[in-house]
């Protein structure tokens, strides 16, 4: 049996990692991976640059620990709206203007690529098939011919979205923040429900040209 000090270590190691991946998150976020070393990381944790090996092996072991958290952040947003679509959309918006740091991140890991950035995309894009399955079942949206492709194009447009919101904001004339998203939200939504193309002959006509051009 485990004495009362052996527990208390333990528990502290665990706040300690994960004290650790939050300042990683924010300056691999603001500085870029390539650019950010373990020391660096570890200064903005408050502890020594050993501990931060101690946990997590290497700095591609902690670039991986801050992919499958925001992973996972992610996958529980979407999880409450896959299972009550409507009624999570309040506590979307409040995560929306909390998770700030998301997009920074995001957007520094996706633009410097590599197989750890291919893996994350790959994650996200899986889950969006699920959600998207589950929302068919809920009547919410059409099935697919392709639920993988739709699933990777509309991740990659949400990803998009994040990545390039600094130059939205300033296109579209407010202050660069989460509630950029929350002002193209309307518009946004009129092309998911109404679609884009007066008449839809037109769209399947444009795919069928892709199709015979590629």
């Amino acid at each position: 049996m485990r004495s009362a000090s052996a527990r208390a270590t333990r528990d502290d190691d665990v706040t300690t990692r994960a004290r650790i991946r939050d300042a990683a998150l924010v300056r691999f976020g603001r500085d870029g991976v390539a650019a950010t070393g373990v020391r660096a990381v570890a200064a903005d944790a408050g502890v020594s640059a050993g501990l931060v090996l101690h946990h997590f092996g290497s700095k591609d072991g902690l670039r991986r620990a801050c992919d499958e958290h925001v992973a996972t952040v992610i996958r529980e947003i979407k999880e409450a709206q896959a299972e009550d679509p409507m009624g999570s959309m309040d506590g979307w918006v409040q995560k929306v203007h909390e998770l700030d740091w998301l997009r920074d991140y995001l957007a520094r890991e996706l633009t410097e690529g590599g197989e750890l950035a291919a893996t994350l995309f790959a994650d996200l894009s899986r889950d969006a098939e699920a959600y998207l399955a589950r929302w068919e079942q809920h009547g919410l949206v059409r099935p697919s011919d392709d639920p993988a492709v739709r699933a990777a194009y509309l991740t990659a447009t949400s990803l998009g979205m994040l990545v390039l919101r600094p130059l939205l904001a300033r296109h579209l004339g407010v202050p660069d923040g989460p509630d950029v998203l929350v002002h193209v939200s309307r518009s946004a939504m009129d092309l998911y429900t109404h679609g884009l193309f007066a008449d839809p002959a037109v769209g399947e006509q444009l795919a069928a040209k892709l199709q015979e051009g590629s």
